[in-house]
């Protein structure tokens, strides 16, 4: 008669495995990713009456980040993967 093995898998376990045909996903969610930016920040206040004043402000920021490593899974088609993209990328293949 032939062995029977039974393991226990929690429900995310079994949805990723079936999900991608028994290749199972990343079970954790880990990633490095490298940010860089900066803000500035300036204003302008003139009061010119005592009932009326003028206040004027603007900001300017610039960020950049990169997707250092990913926890991916290993069929991910090479266009598909975050790994060197920014985060937050589209990743979509255009004709």
């Amino acid at each position: 008669m032939p062995e029977v093995k039974t393991t226990k898998q929690t429900p995310d376990e079994y949805l990723c495995q079936t999900i991608v045909d028994r290749e199972a996903l990343p079970l954790e969610n880990i990633a490095t990713v490298d940010n860089r930016g900066f803000e500035i920040d300036t204003g302008f206040h003139k009061q010119l009456t005592p009932e009326l004043g003028l206040d004027i402000s603007g900001n300017f920021s610039w960020n950049k980040n990169k997707i250092v490593f990913m926890d991916e899974p290993e069929s991910a088609v090479s266009w598909q993967r975050l790994t060197g993209h920014a985060y937050g990328a589209v990743l979509a293949y255009y004709l």
